[in-house]
């Protein structure tokens, strides 16, 4: 199981689909893969950056697991505020279309995690 898995992320990784980041936002399944935190978060970051906004549940499940993996990664500061800024640019899009319930909590917790840098 582990093999089909492992490839499945090296193939989602290779197509740069968003897969890869549905398994990296997995504690269990990181683990199992032996992905570190800092891989996790540039691999969340990669993923958010081309999933589809109708897939807003993977979209925030992804965006949690970020903010926990953000405070003890080595990825330096200024890059994750980079990233974090450009997914708040390209999300709050959302606001203005038909799902405005379901996006005001995910773009409220993102422009939070923001504030906070």
């Amino acid at each position: 199981a582990i093999s089909i898995l492992r490839e499945a992320y090296e193939f989602s990784l290779r197509a740069k689909s968003h897969h890869c980041g549905v398994i990296a936002q997995n504690t269990t399944m990181r683990k199992k893969l032996g992905i570190s935190n800092d891989e996790a978060v540039t691999v969340l970051i990669n993923a958010l950056s081309v999933i589809e906004s109708a897939r807003y549940r993977d979209i925030k499940t992804m965006l949690n697991a970020l903010y926990e993996l953000l405070p003890d990664c080595s990825v330096a500061e200024a890059e994750q505020l980079a990233a974090l800024k450009k997914l708040n640019r390209r999300f709050s899009k959302e606001l203005l279309g038909g799902n405005k319930e379901q996006w005001e909590p995910i773009i409220a917790r993102l422009r939070t995690v923001i504030a906070a840098y």
